[in-house]
């Protein structure tokens, strides 16, 4: 009764690595003996391997995620959403270039209107002196302005001279209301 004592556990990974290899059973069962495993560890790896392949696939799947880096199917994936928003972004820019152009040009657009607006009163002006020079006045002739001016004064000084009777009106009714 010897028993090859093995290395101590069961090579289950090592016979998923063969397998993926596509090592037959046989040659399997060869390579685990060499490398030290006993008869007894090597079937209980092949009965694990043959029994639950699909959840330890899928284990060893999650722990080379975390272990490597993101697949490339993933790395796609990200490389068009950054290239999306790439674009997107260069779209936003060249809009923003043009609205900074349109601004430029409605602020020349309004500089020239303004000169030429300018311009305008100043002949306007010029023409309206000269036409007003040409006109002779007699001597006792007044500007109605002047008269409009006096006008005014007397208006306004009339107003302050009614404002000033409310008031005395509004003290003497608050007076005889306590």
């Amino acid at each position: 009764m010897f028993r090859k004592k093995g290395k101590g556990f069961i090579p289950i990974e090592r016979v998923r690595e063969l397998k993926t290899k596509n090592f037959p059973d046989v040659e399997i069962i060869q390579n685990l003996m060499k490398e030290g495993f006993s008869a007894e560890e090597i079937d209980q790896a092949l009965v694990q391997f043959y029994n639950f392949p699909e959840e330890k696939a899928e284990e060893k799947k999650v722990e080379e995620k975390k272990e490597t880096i993101a697949p490339l199917f993933v790395k796609l994936e990200k490389y068009k959403q950054i290239l999306e928003c790439l674009s997107e972004i260069k779209v936003a820019i060249e809009l923003i270039k043009g609205s900074f152009n349109s601004l430029k040009e409605i602020e020349s657009l309004l500089k020239e209107n303004l000169k030429i607006l300018e311009n305008t009163l100043q002949n306007f002006e010029k023409k309206f002196f000269s036409l007003d020079s040409y006109f002779l006045r007699p001597a006792s002739y007044k500007e109605e302005e002047i008269r409009e001016a006096e006008d005014l004064e007397k208006s306004i000084t009339q107003l302050k001279n009614q404002i000033e009777h409310l008031k005395e009106e509004l003290q003497d009714m608050s007076k005889v209301s306590k």
